[in-house]
């Protein structure tokens, strides 16, 4: 949930290295 959150307040950062992290969360 926090990661949707983020998304949203950062969506353009999100875009470059948000994929990375949300596939690290993710696992």
């Amino acid at each position: 949930v926090a990661v949707l959150d983020r998304t949203r307040s950062q969506p353009r950062k999100f875009k470059r290295l948000g994929q990375a992290q949300v596939a690290e969360l993710l696992g």
